[in-house]
């Protein structure tokens, strides 16, 4: 129902409709995805309010200094198994991520 209600705000350009509360955690992502055969490339966006990061399993006491890592981690391209829509050779592809709108306030989930 929320994310209804902020399409229709989006939708609708009048001052007068407030924010969401959940829109100071919206973040816009494109995820792209490139066959490592023929380099076609195909990307759709997501929108992302939490992002799940790993932390190192012996975090300790200094597991704050470990978050800009982890973060770098989550955006790193990451090769994927599977078949290519273009050509018959491809099986494996990679998968990038780049943030297209930032969020107001960042809302991280450690794993």
């Amino acid at each position: 129902e929320l994310e209804k209600r902020h399409e229709e705000n989006l939708s609708t350009a009048s001052p007068s409709i407030e924010p969401l509360p959940t829109d100071d955690f919206r973040m816009t992502v494109e995820v792209s995805l490139t066959c490592n055969s023929c380099n076609y490339t195909r990307s759709k966006e997501e929108m992302y309010r939490c992002l799940a990061i790993d932390l190192p399993q012996n975090q300790g006491p200094d597991a704050v200094a470990h978050i800009p890592t982890s973060l770098d981690q989550f955006f790193e391209p990451e090769e994927l198994e599977l078949r290519c829509e273009k050509c018959a050779e491809g099986t494996h592809a990679s998968q990038t991520m780049k943030i297209l709108s930032r969020p107001r306030m960042l809302l991280l989930q450690l794993k």
